[in-house]
């Protein structure tokens, strides 16, 4: 009785945790999609640099985990902005 307990307590923390890392992953690809269209429309050089150096714009929940949001330019390194 009480291991089937322990048996599902750690099942649910291992679907917890495999949703929290689906939830950043996913993140990263939505925000490299909206990095992707910032570069797309940059003219110059300085326009793309400027771009490197901030955030996506994004509308974020409470409910959104407290990582650091990454700059478009460590998405761009990471391969995440196609």
């Amino acid at each position: 009785m009480r291991s089937g307990r322990l048996w599902i307590a750690a099942l649910g923390f291992l679907i917890l945790g495999a949703f929290f890392v689906y939830q950043t992953r996913g993140r990263d690809v939505v925000d490299g999609h909206l990095c992707a269209e910032e570069y797309a429309r940059a003219r110059s050089a300085v326009d793309s640099m400027l771009i490197d150096a901030r955030a996506p714009v994004r509308n974020r929940g409470r409910g959104e985990l407290a990582n650091p949001i990454p700059t478009c330019g460590e998405l761009r390194r990471l391969g995440k902005v196609r």
